[in-house]
């Protein structure tokens, strides 16, 4: 049985593309998942430059969007929002619940990504 969500929004064809590749840089373990790790990760450095995208879903709080572009600015690393939500952002990258961003730390990838962005 499928769950149902009421805040699912039909989704573009270029979000299916952005969300498709998202789900092959999680299967291939180069995704970091979640606001406060993607943060921590920026500040720390482990995310940074012109490798790595932030993806933010459409549905997150301002608070959310607001933390992870200043860190996003801090680190250098370039940030976009899709229009998927984060139950669809966190299904569709390997996760069990909602995801409010991922970041992906290929280069290839995210180079891919920004072509589609």
């Amino acid at each position: 049985m499928t769950e149902k969500h009421e805040n699912v929004q039909p989704i573009n064809n270029r979000d299916e593309k952005i969300l498709g590749l998202l789900g092959l840089a999680a299967r291939a373990g180069r995704l970091v998942c979640g606001a406060e790790k993607i943060v921590d990760a920026v500040r720390t450095g482990s995310i940074g430059g012109r490798g790595n995208i932030i993806i933010i879903a459409a549905d997150a709080s301002a608070r959310t969007k607001k933390n992870i572009t200043l860190a996003a600015a801090d680190g250098e690393v370039r940030c976009a929002e899709i229009g998927a939500d984060m139950y669809t952002l966190g299904h569709r990258t390997g996760g069990k619940g909602a995801a409010s961003a991922v970041a992906v730390i290929d280069r290839n990838m995210a180079s891919a990504l920004e072509k589609l962005i």
